[in-house]
């Protein structure tokens, strides 16, 4: 048995398995429990996760205990039945046993499996079991246990390990464990194993995470920075490198590429050869999927994002929704997709994700074999256009999509032809208002400062559009009670308003209203009432009093603000043309007054038919809790009475804010 063994034996390992002690605890207590049947594991994970490591570790730890093993690389059907017989010939097998099977008299697998379940205890590892078939004998499936993987009886173990991470695959009686990328602080632990020169624990932890803790990066950055002849030789500058001379440090080609086993072992042609496989299997939407997710942002894609007609426009080729679905449901049984998970630990449907490296190796591939990546860009561009406004016209209920389209619009529009993009920024604007419905103000902000600063680059820093995104960015800093910081934007662009609008335009108004609201808020009601009071006269001058809100003060020593209208059916009319800057007040909690509903109009055709510029209602939405959206079509009547020296609720302030903005004659 022992001259047989060592001609399949098990690699050496040379240091320390981070990061792994877990997996290989649970692997020791299969291996000890000797007396019970059914014993099959398969560790998995995509190509990188230190697989055939752990398998390593768990078979030096056998053959320390004086267990035999057996190391059978599965690289196709011959060689793998060859290295079975052999192992069956070295656990006891007769030579008479043998010819009688291979003469065709009963099956070769039968003849082997049966001479192992008499030997006392043994490891068997099949490594990279990467296509099932092969292990297959007959016609008959994987699982069906008829072939060379089978349950093994009391007294040995067979380990698996493979690509492949669906469980069914593998049968009854088998335990799945799926490798994950190692925590910074094991990843940071690899690379001083293997440099340790190269820079501090910190230092290793912070390029663990750029590597996405894959142990074979980790090695491979380490080998890197210990070689005399790199150029970077600390973990720092390695990491920093990365940001530009990725081509040349971890996605760096290997000559040998051809050769599978020598693509195993390269970050830049590892995934390749899962790839090759779906594509063999007649999944050939798989690579060009994978690309187009290579393009997205780090973060959850929702898989409806990817459509045929997206894989068409990008790749030219014909795309099927089965044939989407199929190259999903490859990459992820090939460990290329992950299923986030929310914070219970429980899979979020709907969603996938992509390793970091894995998606930076996929563009950078992409990139190097495309002369141009236009119609790439074009497609994602139109897509996410398409996406975001059906999320915009979904029920609330559904609109959670919002949230992870969020930093992939960052992300596309960023991308060459789609810089200065019109229905991009329309798109930017389209999702700051879901998310505004959401109560996402954080991700609303960047938004909104997005579209303010390509306006400013592209139209000029006083153009009125301009200015309004300034506007909608200081709204969203009060809706994130940065009230300060709202205050100063909001006085800026006042100032900018009434030196390029006027005074008595609409958007000055609405300057003035905001700044009023976000003074209050930060507890400046003098200077707060001041400004509405000059609002209020301002409205009274352009629209009349009998068509206006009056603010007013209560001649029993306490202040009041009190919103009223004389002329309901003259605010209906206004409706379908021109809207007056009084239309909407924010009903406060636990104030006093009449609710008036005006049915709901389409406003943004009533407006556009007016041909008075103004507000788009959209553009409002980001200051829900002082005002009722535009787009609601809510007109409330009250009356609130604040006691002297209370401190009253913004929205109470505010009583004619943004909505003073929505059209004016000019």
């Amino acid at each position: 048995m022992s001259d047989a063994a060592e001609s399949l034996r098990p690699p050496s390992i040379d240091r320390p398995v981070r990061g792994r002690e877990a997996t290989i605890s649970n692997l020791r207590r299969l291996l000890r429990r000797s007396r019970v049947a059914n014993r099959i594991a398969v560790v998995t994970g995509t190509g990188g996760m230190g697989k055939t490591t752990v398998a390593a570790a768990l078979a030096k730890m056998a053959q320390e205990k004086g267990i035999p093993v057996f190391w059978i690389p599965a690289l196709n059907a011959s060689e793998l039945a060859e290295h079975m017989v052999r192992v069956a010939v070295a656990c006891g097998l007769q030579e008479e046993a043998l010819e009688s099977a291979r003469a065709g008299r009963f099956s070769l697998a039968d003849a082997v499996w049966e001479q192992l379940a008499k030997a006392k205890r043994w490891l068997i590892v099949l490594d990279n079991l990467d296509d099932p078939d092969i292990a297959r004998s007959g016609s008959g499936p994987l699982h069906d246990h008829r072939g060379w993987v089978r349950c093994p009886e009391p007294g040995g173990l067979l380990l698996i390990t493979s690509r492949v991470t669906d469980g069914a695959t593998w049968g009854g009686g088998s335990t799945v464990i799926r490798l994950a990328p190692l925590p910074d602080r094991d990843g940071g632990q690899v690379l001083l194993d293997g440099a340790s020169q190269a820079g501090r624990q910190a230092e290793a932890e912070l390029l663990a995470q750029r590597l996405g803790g894959l142990p074979l990066a980790l090695r491979a950055a380490a080998k890197y920075v210990a070689a005399p002849s790199s150029r970077h030789h600390t973990f720092e500058g390695y990491c920093r490198a990365l940001g530009t001379e990725l081509a040349s440090l971890i996605g760096a080609e290997s000559p040998q590429a051809s050769d599978p086993e020598t693509a195993r072992t390269v970050v830049r042609h590892t995934w390749d050869l899962s790839l090759d496989h779906l594509a063999g299997n007649g999944i050939v939407l798989a690579r060009p999927v994978l690309r187009l997710l290579s393009f997205l942002a780090w973060g959850p894609v929702p898989v409806s994002f990817v459509t045929p007609e997206l894989v068409a426009q990008a790749t030219g080729l014909t795309a099927t929704q089965s044939g989407v679905d199929a190259a999903f449901n490859g990459l992820s049984v090939y460990g290329l997709l992950e299923v986030p998970t929310d914070a219970s630990g429980a899979p979020v449907p709907g969603l996938v994700d992509l390793h970091p490296l894995v998606r930076e190796i996929t563009a950078l591939d992409l990139t190097q074999r495309t002369d141009t990546l236009q119609a790439w860009h074009v497609a994602l561009a139109r897509r996410i256009n398409q996406a975001i406004a059906d999320v915009a016209e979904a029920e609330l209920s559904e609109r959670s999509v919002a949230r992870h389209l969020f930093p992939h619009l960052l992300v596309i529009a960023a991308l060459g032809e789609n810089r200065g993009n019109v229905n991009l920024a329309q798109a930017v604007a389209t999702l700051a208002n879901v998310l505004h419905d959401e109560r996402d103000h954080e991700h609303v902000l960047i938004l909104s400062e997005m579209l303010a600063g390509a306006s400013a680059e592209e139209i000029g820093p006083d153009h009125p559009d301009t200015l309004t995104a300034v506007h909608n960015v200081a709204i969203t800093l009060g809706c994130l009670s940065q009230h300060q910081d709202a205050v100063e934007m909001h006085r800026q662009n006042l100032g900018a308003r009434l030196r390029v609008l006027g005074p008595d335009h609409a958007d000055t108004l609405a300057s003035r209203d905001g700044l009023a609201v976000s003074l209050g808020a930060a507890g400046e009601f003098d200077e707060a009432f001041s400004l509405l009071e000059h609002n209020h006269q301002a409205a009274v001058r352009l629209f009349g009093r009998d068509r206006c809100w009056r603010l007013v003060r209560s001649q029993h020593g306490r202040q009041a603000t009190r919103l009223e209208t004389r002329d309901m059916p003259g605010l209906r009319q206004g409706v379908a043309g021109v809207w007056p800057p009084h239309c909407v007040a924010h009903a406060t909690p636990g104030t006093r007054g009449l609710r008036h509903r005006v049915p709901r109009q389409r406003q943004p055709i009533a407006l556009k038919q007016s041909g008075l510029r103004g507000y788009s209602p959209r553009c409002l939405q980001p200051c829900r809790h002082l005002m009722q959206r535009v787009s609601e079509a809510e007109f409330h009547v009250v009356e609130s009475i604040i006691p002297q020296g209370a401190k009253p609720a913004p929205s109470a302030i505010g009583c004619l804010a943004y909505t003073s903005a929505i059209t004016v004659p000019r």
